[in-house]
Protein backbone atom coordinates (compact mmCIF):
# COMPACT_ATOMS: atom_id res chain seq x y z
CA UNK A 1 0.00 0.00 0.00
CA UNK A 2 1.43 3.76 -0.83
CA UNK A 3 2.59 6.03 1.59
CA UNK A 4 -0.60 8.77 2.47
CA UNK A 5 0.49 12.13 1.35
CA UNK A 6 0.61 13.37 4.48
CA UNK A 7 3.24 11.20 5.27
CA UNK A 8 5.27 11.81 2.16
CA UNK A 9 4.84 15.45 2.75
CA UNK A 10 6.14 15.05 6.34
CA UNK A 11 8.86 12.81 5.47
CA UNK A 12 10.65 14.82 3.15
CA UNK A 13 10.34 17.81 5.07
CA UNK A 14 12.69 16.33 7.92
CA UNK A 15 14.76 15.50 4.56
CA UNK A 16 14.93 19.01 3.43
CA UNK A 17 15.76 20.36 7.25
CA UNK A 18 18.87 18.03 7.02
CA UNK A 19 20.18 19.70 4.22
CA UNK A 20 19.78 23.20 5.40
CA UNK A 21 22.92 25.58 6.22
CA UNK A 22 23.46 29.14 7.14
CA UNK A 23 26.27 30.69 6.17
CA UNK A 24 27.43 33.48 8.62
CA UNK A 25 30.22 35.91 7.41
CA UNK A 26 32.11 38.12 9.82
CA UNK A 27 33.45 41.07 8.95
CA UNK A 28 35.69 43.53 11.32
CA UNK A 29 37.85 46.43 10.80
CA UNK A 30 42.02 45.47 11.18
CA UNK A 31 42.45 44.54 14.98
CA UNK A 32 38.93 43.45 15.72
CA UNK A 33 38.92 40.43 17.51
CA UNK A 34 36.47 38.42 15.63
CA UNK A 35 37.83 35.00 17.33
CA UNK A 36 35.74 35.97 20.39
CA UNK A 37 32.70 36.73 19.17
CA UNK A 38 32.88 33.30 17.52
CA UNK A 39 34.39 31.53 20.67
CA UNK A 40 32.16 32.60 22.94
CA UNK A 41 28.77 32.07 21.22
CA UNK A 42 27.35 35.67 20.74
CA UNK A 43 27.09 34.79 17.30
Amino acid sequence: MAEPLVDQVLRKIGEVRKLYHRLILMVGPPGSDLRYLQHSGRI
